[in-house]
C-alpha cells in the first residue's frame, strides 16, 4: 500500500509540474511548448473524464486555443458541463472565465458579461485571487468594447492596482497594455506611453 501511495503521490507531483510549466509557457507566449504539453497530458487523461486532472488540462487546452486566436474552438472544448468527482468549483470558475473570454473575442458581449460575472463569483468563492484578477481585466476590456470607456478604464485601473498589490507581473502588464491601447485609441498619446512601456518591460 505504501508503494502504491508513493507512486500516486509522484504522479500528482508530475502532473502539477506539467501544469505549472504549461501555464508558464502560455504566459511567456511559447505556444508550441504549451500545445505540446497539452497534447501529452490529454492523451494520458483521455479515458478519465471524471478526474479533475482531465479537466485541468482540458481547460488549459482551451486557454492555448484562445491564445492562438481560435475562440470558437476554445469554447467548443469546454462547452460541455463539468463532470468531476472533486474540486468542481475552481474548475467551474476557470471554465466560466474561458467561456466569457471566448464570447468577448467573438463579439458576443451579453454572453461574455454573464459568463464573466459567473467566473468572478466562483473565483471569489473558491479563494482564487489570481483568477479573479484575470476576470477583472477581461471585464474592463468588455466595458471598453461596449463603448463604456470611462467605466472600462476605471475597472482596468482597479485591476492594474490589484495586480501591483499582488505582485503579479503578468496581469499587471496585461492591464497596463489595455490602458495604454485605450489611450492610444482616444489620441491621449502622452498618457499611453508609460502604460505601454510598463507592459513591454514585464
Amino acid at each position: 500500500r505504501q508503494c502504491a501511495a508513493a507512486t500516486r503521490d509522484r504522479g500528482v507531483i508530475v502532473r502539477a509540474m506539467d501544469r505549472r510549466e504549461l501555464v508558464n509557457a502560455l504566459e511567456r507566449g511559447d505556444l508550441p511548448r504549451a500545445e505540446q504539453l497539452v497534447r501529452e497530458n490529454e492523451q494520458q487523461w483521455r479515458d478519465a473524464a471524471r478526474s479533475p486532472w482531465y479537466w485541468r488540462f482540458r481547460l488549459l487546452n482551451a486557454e492555448v486555443l484562445l491564445s492562438q486566436g481560435r475562440a470558437a474552438e476554445a469554447r467548443a472544448v469546454v462547452d460541455a458541463p463539468l463532470s468531476v468527482d472533486e474540486d468542481a468549483l475552481p474548475l467551474e470558475a476557470r471554465r466560466a472565465k474561458i467561456l466569457g473570454h471566448a464570447a468577448l473575442n467573438l463579439g458576443q458581449y451579453d454572453e461574455a458579461r454573464q459568463f464573466l460575472e459567473d467566473a468572478s463569483r466562483h473565483a471569489e468563492a473558491a479563494g482564487l485571487p489570481r483568477l479573479a484578477l484575470e476576470v477583472d481585466v477581461l471585464r474592463g476590456l468588455l466595458l471598453i468594447r461596449t463603448n463604456k470607456q470611462e467605466a472600462g478604464e476605471a475597472a482596468t485601473q482597479a485591476a492594474h492596482a490589484r495586480a501591483v498589490e499582488q505582485r503579479d507581473a503578468y496581469w499587471q502588464a496585461a492591464a497596463a497594455n489595455n490602458l495604454g491601447l485605450e489611450r492610444m485609441r482616444s489620441f491621449r498619446f502622452d498618457e499611453a506611453i508609460p502604460f505601454l512601456e510598463q507592459a513591454l518591460q514585464a
